[in-house]
């Protein structure tokens, strides 16, 4: 099959890329100092798809995640989402926005349960500034159930 044919069956098959990605990052620019992190660097995320950021150490891979999830500001560019320019200044914004993230750094808090070092930055788990245990272990159970985890959440 030539590579016109298979590229004629993907797209009469339904292919994803011909829809509008749901996030779009574009000349995305970071410096930390003096040394430039990213430079320009454009990203398309697109639905049903896994998207995959491969490169050497000090690349940039993590300080574009960063970027997305509102652990960093990018010093020039755009972010949309859903087709709509974003603004993501924090994790609870990009949370607002239906991103969420794992990232490679596990900063745990040692003496904290692992019920409640997943409620830190849950929306919705905190009540006046008090953990609401009863609506954090309902939504840990939802992820660990999502990911087919069996992690004791009081430990």
């Amino acid at each position: 099959m030539s590579a016109i044919a298979a590229d004629h069956e993907l797209t009469q098959a339904g292919d994803r890329r011909a829809a509008p990605p749901i996030v779009e990052m574009q000349q995305i620019s970071k410096a930390f100092g003096g040394a430039l992190a990213l430079s320009g660097v454009s990203l398309d995320i697109h639905g049903g798809e896994v998207t995959a950021l491969c490169g050497a150490n000090g690349a940039g891979k993590s300080t574009l995640v960063r970027i997305l999830a509102g652990a960093e500001r990018a010093d020039s560019g755009t972010i949309k989402v859903g087709g709509e320019e974003a603004s993501i200044d924090s994790p609870s914004a990009a949370g607002a926005l239906g991103l969420s993230f794992l990232h490679q750094e596990l900063n745990l808090v040692p003496r904290f349960s692992a019920l409640e070092n997943m409620a830190l930055g849950y929306p919705g788990a905190s009540k006046a500034g008090f953990l609401d245990r009863g609506a954090a272990r309902r939504r840990a159970k939802e992820v660990m159930e999502r990911l087919g985890a069996a992690i004791r959440l009081d430990v």
